[in-house]
């Protein structure tokens, strides 16, 4: 937190007296994909313009509609070495969509700048918020290989269905609840930012409606009554809440977390068992870990990917493997190498 700090103060110090940064010089291009919405943020421009007068190629790309950044995505292979994802979760899971679209041995690798309302995965994978510092890491910083969720079985959005490239890269979630339920406005995550999320959350739990979903994993099969249910690649969703706090986004597996219907005088047992991974004989809590799970319901019920809501009725959900390179800081939530002796 302190260096954040510090390079803010540099950042000021510089703007004022008109001095130029000194910061490394990059050989890799970068291409920045912002989101519209974050268009006219000054620090992230500043950032840039830093970034080039020390030399680093950075071309900037900004998005006005849904499947912008999935484009562009796709079509940075001649022009950049890293794509860049300034934005939040669904900008995220928009650019991952595009790089899947071009060959594997000519896919650029990601780099995130935070620039959404909650931020969820880059939080988790510890990307710094400080846009200097976001760019920098792009611009210097080591790549692994990560994986992705790939979802079948999704209603199309529009006219065009695109069931076999609905990805996702953080989390997926469903709360079953009544039509009726608080949604998050977009207008509440501009005014208080990340704990809109949580107020929404607190509403939501007031309008629960169980659903029989019969799911299967490659270990295990059932069928019960769910109020919520998270599929996690990363550790946190909804504005900072772990819902997978052991989850590492390149050992090929999910990890799967199903709330059952509860009563309210059940709900301090319920809180217990989703704060202890590890609770004895859990009631209300199912988890596992798997490579490939499958949903399905009589009826199409909502869940979201990385945030974006979708619809569905039988829903596959499988791993693909390290398909993507994303660059991250030491300490990120990753398998490390195994070094041999």
């Amino acid at each position: 937190m302190f260096s954040i700090w510090r390079a803010r103060v540099r950042a000021i110090v510089r703007r004022v007296l008109g001095l130029k940064p000194k910061l490394p010089k990059s050989d890799r291009r970068l291409r920045l994909i912002l989101n519209g919405k974050s268009a006219d943020r000054a620090d992230i421009r500043l950032a840039i313009e830093e970034m080039r007068q020390a030399g680093t190629r950075v071309d900037l790309a900004i998005t006005h509609r849904l499947g912008d950044a999935t484009h562009l995505a796709s079509i940075s292979t001649r022009l950049c070495d890293v794509v860049v994802a300034a934005g939040g979760d669904g900008t995220i899971q928009e650019v991952v969509e595009g790089i899947l679209r071009v060959r594997p041995t000519r896919r650029p690798s990601l780099a995130l700048l935070p620039a959404g309302t909650a931020n969820d995965f880059a939080t988790g994978c510890q990307i710094p918020r400080f846009p200097p510092l976001a760019l920098q890491l792009a611009a210097s910083g080591r790549s692994r290989s990560i994986d992705v969720l790939q979802v079948r079985g999704l209603d199309p959005i529009g006219e065009v269905a695109d069931l076999d490239m609905s990805i996702a890269v953080n989390v997926i979630t469903a709360a079953f609840i009544d039509e009726n339920a608080t949604e998050i406005s977009d207008e509440l995550k501009r005014l208080i930012g990340g704990p809109a999320y949580w107020i929404a959350g607190i509403l939501r739990t007031l309008h629960l409606r169980p659903r029989r979903i019969e799911w299967r994993s490659d270990d295990a099969r059932g069928s019960d009554d769910l109020v919520v249910l998270t599929l996690a690649n990363g550790r946190q969703t909804g504005g900072g809440s772990v819902v997978a706090p052991s989850a590492l986004i390149n050992d090929g597996l999910m990890d799967v977390r199903m709330i059952r219907a509860f009563e309210i005088a059940d709900f301090p047992a319920v809180v217990r068992e989703v704060g202890d991974p590890d609770f004895p004989q859990p009631r209300f809590v199912i988890r596992c870990r798997t490579k490939r799970f499958t949903l399905s319901a009589d009826e199409p019920w909502n869940l979201t990917l990385d945030g974006e809501p979708r619809t569905g009725r039988r829903v596959e959900v499988n791993v693909l493997h390290k398909p993507i390179r994303l660059v991250l800081p030491p300490g990120a939530p990753v398998r490390p190498h195994r070094h041999r002796p």
